[in-house]
């Protein structure tokens, strides 16, 4: 038996879905597991998401469903009868997609899907044959992203990005003839919601090995409609792109914390937005200008906006981070004050030329140190009582702000000249008013 099958086996047997075919099959209801969770299970990848595609009435079932498992039912839009069940467990989150045929039967349903390796299908009702009509099963094997149809890209225009993101994800290759219908339909694009374009294409900036697609975005024509800047000397900047990568990955290895390096780079400033599609994203754009330009046309939000404006400005002005004296405290003010851009900063300045004493002092200082919510201080609440002769309370709430506000203007710059500054105040002649 191929793996792909024993697979399928297995989940199909998994008592949830049996629990589904049951209750379709007292409704009268032919129930298919189709789309994006078959071809993972078929491809080996872990799944959470599976999508049903339905015959009959489209509500009752995906409700009872919920009901029977414990867990929450809404509508993914109820025009169009799609809905989801949500099912929680522990740190897990199981979603099951409901929604009608499209069309007469689950032929037509699979012809008006995208790509052939998303257009298949397996009925819960018995037997695990493949329904397959467009050569979806051959794609996987071949590890190769093919249209359904000539009319995919019409239908939704989105879809173009969709294909290099799908191929970013999955490691895949685009099929020759999808890759010339997608350079005869790229001005399509211009006519799709800015917001659902900065989904796929933070998806794919997100991606490991994003520079190849990024590339193949440029020869088909669909970058100039994404990016609202002039694309000229591009090739450069996606070598750019190509070397921060390679240099996250290895940041992201560092011994004994480095995975904290690669958490940070890959969290989401907002949803699908990540901390290194920005950078990535920064090495791309020429100037500041072009920044706020491109957070406009992607409808960035008010902190992404923000990041991807202060990576730009990071890269022209060349990373000043390697002039600055490497005590724990500068390297804590370095990665606070530009928080939560810091860690993205730190590759763009080690792939720029930082030297490699430097890079390793704030990579270690981040990885066994730092704390976001710390205070910089270079003496604690408690070493401030101890001084003083002081307990908690206005006096010290006083004094602790008067030795930040000291710290940051340069007056006090190591623990021995804060004792004396804390001790000052204490002795200082009422000021006249």
């Amino acid at each position: 038996m191929r793996a792909e099958d024993e697979a399928l086996r297995r989940l199909l047997g998994e008592d949830r879905l049996r629990l589904l075919a049951g209750i379709a099959a007292e409704m009268g209801i032919t129930a298919w597991l189709v789309g994006g969770g078959l071809r993972d299970v078929l491809l080996g990848r872990p799944s959470k998401d599976l999508d049903f595609a339905l015959t009959g009435e489209a509500e009752t079932l995906p409700r009872r469903f919920a009901e029977k498992i414990g867990g929450s039912f809404f509508w993914l839009d109820r025009e169009r009868r799609q809905s989801r069940v949500v099912k929680r467990e522990g740190e897990e989150l199981d979603t099951f997609d409901f929604a009608p045929l499209r069309g007469a039967d689950i032929g037509e349903d699979l012809a008006a899907r995208d790509f052939t390796i998303n257009s298949l299908a397996v009925t819960l009702h018995g037997g695990n044959a493949i329904i397959d009509p467009s050569g979806g099963m051959d794609d996987l094997r071949g590890r190769v992203i093919r249209v359904s149809s000539t009319s995919a890209f019409d239908a939704d225009p989105l879809r173009m990005l969709r294909a290099f993101r799908q191929a970013a994800a999955l490691g895949f290759s685009i099929h020759d003839a999808t890759l010339a219908l997608i350079r005869e339909k790229a001005h399509l694009l211009g006519g799709v919601a800015a917001e659902r374009i900065r989904s796929e294409f933070c998806l794919i900036l997100a991606a490991s090995g994003a520079t190849r697609f990024l590339r193949g975005l440029a020869e088909c024509s669909l970058l100039n409609s994404v990016l609202p800047f002039d694309l000229s000397g591009m090739e450069t900047r996606l070598g750019r792109v190509s070397s921060l990568e390679d240099v996250a990955h290895r940041l992201a290895l560092v011994p004994a914390g480095g995975e904290k390096l690669g958490e940070a780079l890959g969290r989401e400033v907002e949803c699908g937005v990540t901390v290194l599609a920005l950078a990535k994203l920064a090495l791309l754009v020429p100037d500041s200008a072009a920044a706020a330009d491109t957070a406009r046309r992607l409808r960035l939000g008010t902190v992404a906006g923000r990041v991807l404006g202060r990576l730009v400005v990071w890269e022209v002005r060349r990373y000043p981070m390697a002039a600055k004296r490497l005590t724990p405290r500068a390297c804590f003010r370095f990665f606070r004050d530009s928080e939560p851009a810091g860690p993205a900063m730190l590759a763009m300045a080690a792939d720029g030329g930082l030297p490699a004493a430097a890079c390793r002092a704030f990579v270690d200082h981040y990885v066994r140190a730092y704390d976001p919510a710390a205070q910089d201080l270079l003496l604690t609440g408690e070493e401030i009582m101890e001084v003083l002769g002081i307990g908690p309370g206005k006096a010290l709430g006083e004094i602790v702000l008067k030795l930040r506000r000291a710290e940051a203007s340069g007056e006090v710059a190591d623990s021995g000249e804060a004792r004396l500054f804390i001790k000052n105040q204490l002795t200082k002649p009422a000021e006249i008013g």
